[in-house]
């Protein structure tokens, strides 16, 4: 007969987590033979990476200060991690399933410490929960490595890429090829990534979406390729150049007017926030037909404002 905790009884779940906290009670007894615990135990190293916590944290809407640590609780059954913010209080409990979320664990989590689990799993969340999927967390992984120098850091991520490359060989899932093709000695590459992987995670979802090639000698482009149902080029679909890194380190982003040109009213209110975008950066250099510079080097812009608008395009490319 399954327990139903009062919320007294979850407040004292929590002061105990919290005091495994305080005492350094982490759980280190993992069964490594399994790939899913394989992938687990890298994931709480790689958490120690700013770059990949900085995009977990996000993934999981949560403040970049929390701590998410595996603790040796034992009591009703022990979550794959736990989410504690900086004053220690906890926030989250977290549950990774190689394949499918198995939903009652999540409900015992959920009633031992009256917080809402934060899910890893191989498949799509079920509506209700919140998380993310091994394949984003793979990806997190190889673009933060790229942006370190630090070789710990280096190894952290690539012992998380290859367990999360393990669990997903499991699902007969590959990570989408054309992150293969991006060259690794990319001036500013860590800009150029932090824009390009929200378009890498839309292939993932709708393969051939996205191809990435050259686009001229030394330069790499990432190509949207849309059907012709959503576009303005009856039975051709578009191939446009979204994004463009020059060796000269720069990145070539195209204009409301060339936008419009190609895309139809479904991504009509999206191109008005991208024109909105362009005009609050100044110095962006017009560059050929309907093309627009953006000098990364200088500092002057960051890149969370052009990766989150890439990431709303992606967002609705996807319900298209």
């Amino acid at each position: 007969m399954t327990h139903h905790f009062v919320p007294s009884e979850q407040a004292e779940n929590r002061r105990q987590l919290e005091q495994l906290l305080l005492k350094g009670r982490f759980f280190v007894r993992e069964d490594v033979n399994k790939p899913e615990n394989r992938a687990n135990l890298a994931l709480a190293m790689a958490c120690l990476v700013p770059g990949f916590k900085s995009r977990l944290c996000d993934a999981w809407g949560l403040p970049p200060d929390v701590r998410i640590v595996r603790l040796d609780w034992n009591k009703g059954g022990r979550p794959d991690a736990f989410i504690f913010s900086s004053q220690n209080d906890l926030l989250h409990p977290v549950e990774a399933e190689c394949k499918a979320l198995v939903n009652e664990q999540v409900e015992r989590f959920r009633g031992l410490f009256g917080r809402e689990p934060l899910c890893i799993t191989g498949d799509p969340l079920p509506s209700g929960y919140v998380g993310t999927t091994w394949t984003r967390i793979k990806l997190f992984a190889e673009v933060a490595g790229k942006e370190t120098n630090n070789q710990d850091h280096k190894d952290a991520l690539t012992s998380l890429d290859c367990a999360v490359s393990d669990v997903l060989g499991l699902l007969g899932r590959k990570s989408p090829a054309v992150i293969l093709q991006i060259p690794d000695e990319l001036p500013d590459d860590a800009f150029f990534r932090s824009l390009a992987l929200p378009l890498i995670e839309l292939e993932m979802s709708r393969p051939g979406c996205i191809q990435a090639k050259a686009v001229r000698p030394g330069n790499v482009g990432l190509i949207l390729r849309l059907p012709a149902a959503i576009v303005n080029k009856p039975r051709v679909g578009v191939s446009l150049v979204s994004l463009e890194a020059t060796r000269r380190g720069y990145l070539n982003l195209p204009d409301a007017t060339q936008l419009r040109s190609y895309l139809r009213s479904p991504l009509m209110s999206w191109v008005d926030k991208w024109e909105q975008l362009l005009a609050d950066y100044p110095q962006l250099q017009p560059c050929g037909h309907r093309r627009l510079l953006l000098n990364v080097a200088s500092g002057a812009v960051p890149s969370g404002v052009f990766a989150d608008a890439y990431a709303d395009l992606a967002k609705r490319v996807r319900v298209l």
